[in-house]
């Protein structure tokens, strides 16, 4: 089964709204993810709830995405349980969304120890450059 969900937000007076298009707003996206995303436990600049969930994803195959964007020089986020295995993971799309891949399990150690531990009040302290 797959489930997807998109809301766009009209703001009732749109006199203050400046004139951008959809194209310019993923461009910006993108280029900030570029900017502030450098490894797997930098700045994570997240705008929304912007992304597609994958389940129960086999060790083998999020392994294969991490050296996918590894080897493209793309940013990733990870965030790993109270055991030290990933609980989730966002990989940054064109457009300026995200997949997140959540691995089977305890299938996934996180190598790095500083991924941070997944908090679903989804508060977050990240350094991010100027």
């Amino acid at each position: 089964m797959v489930r997807v969900q998109i809301v766009y937000w009209n703001r009732p007076d749109q006199s203050t709204v400046v004139a951008h298009t959809t194209a310019w707003l993923e461009r910006r996206l993108e280029q900030l993810n570029s900017q502030y995303m450098r490894s797997c436990t930098s700045c994570w600049p997240v705008w929304a709830d912007n992304h597609y969930t994958v389940i129960q994803v086999p060790a083998a195959y999020f392994d294969q995405v991490v050296k996918s964007y590894i080897k493209a020089g793309i940013g990733y986020m990870l965030f790993q349980d109270s055991s030290g295995h990933v609980f989730t993971s966002y990989f940054p799309l064109p457009g300026g969304t995200y997949v997140e891949l959540q691995p089977v399990h305890n299938s996934a150690p996180a190598a790095d120890e500083d991924v941070p531990v997944w908090d679903g009040s989804y508060c977050y302290s990240f350094t991010c450059p100027p």
